[in-house]
């Protein structure tokens, strides 16, 4: 910033008497010290308006990434509800589906059971024979009885039974004239 001090000078060079030249001297220099003053006071102004501004900006940037962060928490929230209530409802479903699935099976063993009875009427040994054929805990049915039996011999003689079969056990006890 310039200052003006052409008056000033003017009165110092034309001043005749040294009480003349010494106010224009002062006067130039207290023109110089406000004008500087008054750019300091400015500059100072500038400076707190800026840094009152930059604090202005960073607080309205917390803020704003504040809200976006509740904002995506509630967000987050009510998908995570979302998501639970459909989980919680298609295991409603499945355990509804699984719970007819169990009536319609019973209820088709129901019906296998009196349609075997139906069919051998006449003579109950036959429909006792037929459905002794199936068996219920491995869910496998065989062409006649004496093939489940076979079975049912074989897995037996090789379960161990203290280091032994159960199967030559037994031919060994009946070897031996044994009875249960």
């Amino acid at each position: 910033m310039a200052v003006d001090v052409s008056q000033q000078t003017s009165l110092i060079r034309q001043g005749i008497k040294g009480k003349d030249v010494r106010e224009a001297l002062a006067s130039g220099i207290e023109k110089i010290a406000g004008d500087e003053n008054q750019f300091e006071t400015d500059m100072m102004q500038q400076e707190t308006d800026y840094q009152r501004g930059v604090e202005q900006r960073i607080k309205d940037f917390e803020n704003t990434q504040k809200e976006e962060c509740q904002d995506f928490e509630a967000s987050m929230e009510d998908k995570q509800q979302s998501y639970e209530k459909n989980i919680t409802g298609r295991q409603d479903n499945l355990e509804n589906r699984q719970g007819k699935l169990e009536v319609r099976q019973t209820s088709l063993e129901n019906t296998f059971d009196q349609e075997i009875e139906n069919a051998v009427s006449d003579n109950p040994s036959s429909a006792e024979t037929v459905y002794a054929r199936t068996d219920h805990v491995n869910n496998k049915t065989y062409h006649n009885l004496g093939e489940r039996l076979d079975t049912l011999i074989n897995l037996l003689g090789y379960i161990p039974v203290d280091g032994g079969s159960f199967f030559e056990e037994y031919i060994e006890f009946a070897k031996d004239g044994g009875t249960f």
